[in-house]
């Protein structure tokens, strides 16, 4: 499973900015039948289509997933644990942004529950939310945020993933 998860993570990425096809993803499902066989691949893959948003109702993933991500986006910016949630200078800012992005993307949190979690108010994540979309839009503009954005979203597809 792991190596499925750096294939698919390969994938994602694309590091070398080639354009991906349908080869480069059979190679990665062959790779995996051949590890795991066909009825624990088509499982694998169904697990992941499965688990790709969290819903309201699921208030223990969603708890889950809200600490990851701020977890992870702490390690990822490199920042202060304390500093996190009330510092105004940029990385923070641009951190606590793209919180809110996957949050709203990888759950079905309202904004007002999103924001909630920031201790900030419903027009907070709306401003985010849509900030982070128009900085991903332009992403020639905003290198270093998107490579720590794509690891950000990359380890939290891979969290939700194994969520049962």
């Amino acid at each position: 499973m792991r190596n499925f998860a750096i294939m698919i993570n390969t994938l994602i990425n694309n590091k070398d900015h080639r354009e991906l096809n349908y080869a480069d993803l059979q190679n990665c499902v062959d790779e995996l039948v051949g590890k795991f066989g066909l009825e624990k691949s088509v499982e694998i893959i169904n697990s992941f289509s499965n688990n790709t948003r969290i819903g309201r109702k699921e208030i223990r993933k969603l708890k889950l997933i809200k600490d990851y991500i701020i977890a992870e986006t702490i390690l990822i910016f490199d920042l202060d644990e304390k500093k996190f949630f009330n510092s105004e200078i940029r990385e923070y800012r641009e951190a606590r942004m793209a919180c809110y992005h996957l949050l709203n993307k990888y759950t079905e949190n309202s904004h007002s529950k999103i924001a909630e979690t920031f201790d900030k108010k419903r027009g907070s994540a709306l401003y985010f939310i849509h900030k982070c979309n128009s900085i991903l839009s332009i992403p020639q503009f905003h290198r270093a945020f998107k490579e720590k954005y794509d690891g950000l979203e990359s380890s939290t597809i891979h969290f939700i993933s194994k969520l049962k």
